[in-house]
């Protein structure tokens, strides 16, 4: 069963830090450019994105047609994401102060973002019950999970003694679960997996690497199958029942 540990407080200190998403904005493209691949074409679609972070990855999203409700329980990211939306998109944008465990939707969404969020989350059997809540039959949830312990990392390279001297203290433990365990969970909450993508290959000393050497590598660990097939960044696209159901926000569909 998964280990969930993390302690909320000690989350939302490490989290509500802008410098934290800057350090990582390289791996925040990434998921974006995935995110998009996933979901095109997208329209008229009622977009959540929970443990939003500071929007780099929901706010793109937008386009013309698209709403997007941005929840985060850290505040000075949350108004870090607020200030992305552009003005024409504002009426389209729903902000939410909250936990993902405490959010309660007025509405179902077609499309339910949870990227990063699942490692410090208090339950992540709550985390993965809310993402069903908010879907509809035939609405979709990509859901980024990095899978911890991870296997080979714990052995390759002295991985985790490296990354521990060189990534600052979190002042909590991961949550630990491990893909099947995910995939399971996400059945029982009525979300079928329809497709998965790996990216991100961590190597030593990354962290120290230039901005664009990190941004150049991450995208080429996705695009390169023979070297996605070892990333330990896992992007699942789920759909609410049978994953045979059109999804939802690809049909059409109009706002009030």
């Amino acid at each position: 069963m998964p280990d969930t540990a993390a302690n909320p407080e000690a989350v939302k200190a490490f989290f509500d830090r802008p410098e934290h998403f800057e350090r990582a904005a390289y791996r925040s493209a990434v998921r974006g450019a995935i995110v998009r691949e996933l979901l095109v074409p997208l329209q008229h679609a009622k977009i959540l994105d929970l443990g939003c972070g500071d929007g780099r990855v929901s706010v793109p999203l937008l386009g013309t047609s698209n709403a997007v409700t941005l929840v985060d329980f850290a505040p000075r990211i949350l108004a870090l994401a607020a200030q992305r939306v552009p003005d024409h998109a504002r009426d389209r944008v729903e902000i939410v102060l909250s936990p993902v465990d405490d959010f309660r939707p007025s509405a179902l969404y077609d499309v339910v973002l949870c990227l990063g969020v699942l490692a410090h989350v208090p339950s992540i059997e709550a985390a993965v019950a809310k993402i069903g809540e908010c879907l509809p039959a035939g609405g979709r949830a990509i859901v980024e999970l990095t899978p911890n312990p991870l296997g080979w990392k714990e052995s390759v390279f002295a991985y985790r003694t490296i990354s521990k001297a060189v990534q600052p203290t979190r002042g909590y433990r991961l949550n630990q679960i491990n893909p099947d365990h995910l995939v399971a969970l996400a059945a029982s909450n009525g979300l079928a997996q329809r497709r998965v993508v790996r990216h991100y290959v961590p190597l030593p000393g990354m962290s120290l690497w230039p901005d664009s050497w990190q941004s150049w590598y991450a995208f080429l660990s996705w695009r390169e199958s023979w070297l996605s097939r070892f990333g330990v960044e896992y992007i699942y696209e789920f759909t609410k029942g049978d994953p045979r159901i059109t999804p939802a926000c690809d049909r059409a569909a109009t706002f009030p």
